[in-house]
């Protein structure tokens, strides 16, 4: 959920060629079918050698995203090879 009640996903998608890359979505709570806003950049793309060598190179997904105290922490697959965390303040 995102600071106003609304509903809030993640997607994935390609922002360069051969590279898989995280980005975010808001739909609306009442009608999920509609979409509120989207990123246009990625917000977590391939960067680190572990996640662009391996068995899917230069590829990143997310897997979960949670709140921790006044932290946003979200777990991502890197090259299907590894699971890492990318860690937020909580503004």
């Amino acid at each position: 959920m995102d600071d106003h009640g609304k509903p809030a996903y993640g997607f994935r998608g390609r922002h360069a060629p051969c590279c898989y890359s995280v980005g975010w979505a808001l739909f609306d709570r009442n009608d999920p079918k509609k979409l509120i806003a989207r990123s246009d950049e990625p917000i977590l793309k391939p960067e680190t050698p572990y996640e662009c060598y391996g068995i899917a190179p230069y590829t990143v997904f997310g897997n979960a995203l949670i709140k921790h105290h006044d932290k946003w922490i979200m777990y991502y697959g890197c090259a299907d090879n590894r699971i890492a965390a990318a860690v937020a303040d909580c503004k």
